[in-house]
């Protein structure tokens, strides 16, 4: 019985690892979303901001968070959405 050998494109480890690291990434962003949300609304229901600066000033932190998040989603499929064999 022959031994099975399989054939990885070249540079498949850097690529993996790369497709790894923007994951992380993007669950780092998400989380943040999430942090910044559930702040806000506390902020909001808690009815100490008066003027609304802290509200708007954390609206603006999750805006940009979810345009990181959502770059670094079309970077993921940008570089890896191909998988190995791409």
């Amino acid at each position: 019985m022959p031994n099975a050998v399989v054939h990885l494109p070249r540079g498949w480890i850097i690529k993996a690892g790369m497709n790894m690291l923007i994951i992380i990434l993007i669950i780092c962003a998400a989380a943040g979303t999430g942090f910044v949300l559930v702040r806000g609304l506390l902020t909001l229901g808690s009815g100490k901001d008066i003027s609304g600066a802290q509200s708007n000033k954390l609206m603006s932190m999750r805006v940009g968070l979810q345009a990181l998040t959502i770059l670094l989603v079309l970077l993921l499929l940008a570089i890896g959405g191909r998988g190995l064999g791409g």
